[in-house]
């Protein structure tokens, strides 16, 4: 009796159908409020007429786009193009001096290296170094002294 019928496994769809409904939804979620948007401002607004500029006044940069969409997008998202010109030009003379400054260690590897010397480093004063000096000083002092004792005239 136990020889006919059979319990088949099969994969699930489950992720299959869940994957299908998060999709859709999140599509839809985006292109209706867009599609919406985009209907009104193609019908309600309309696209942007040439007209003369008044006297006295400096239009915004947005302005002179057509549509109104593209307006929106470049006043509210989008870099105006003097600031993205800005920054191009920063990121250019960044890397150039990067190159000035490669290019003058290696001038200076190749000098050290041509005159057989060493980098020295000055800015960094070990610990014994106050000493020597205090050193130094006393010796200068004594040789003073020697020389010109305080009590004898010449």
């Amino acid at each position: 009796m136990s020889a006919k019928r059979q319990f088949v496994i099969f994969p699930t769809r489950f992720v299959w159908r869940r994957f299908k409904r998060d999709f859709h939804f999140f599509v839809m979620l985006g292109i209706i409020p867009l599609t919406l948007i985009t209907i009104y401002a193609n019908v309600f607004v309309g696209p942007a007429e040439l007209a003369e500029i008044p006297e006295g006044y400096v239009p915004e940069e947005y302005e002179y786009y057509k549509s109104p969409v593209t307006r929106w997008l470049q006043k509210h998202l989008l870099q105006p193009p003097q600031q993205g010109y800005e920054m191009m030009l920063h990121r250019l003379d960044t890397e150039t001096e990067k190159m000035r400054l490669r290019r003058l260690h290696k001038r200076i590897r190749a000098l050290q290296a041509e005159r057989m010397d060493y980098m020295g480093y000055m800015a960094n004063r070990g610990p014994t170094t106050k000493y020597i000096e205090q050193i130094g000083e006393q010796y200068d002092r004594l040789n003073d002294e020697r020389r010109d004792p305080v009590g004898v005239e010449q």
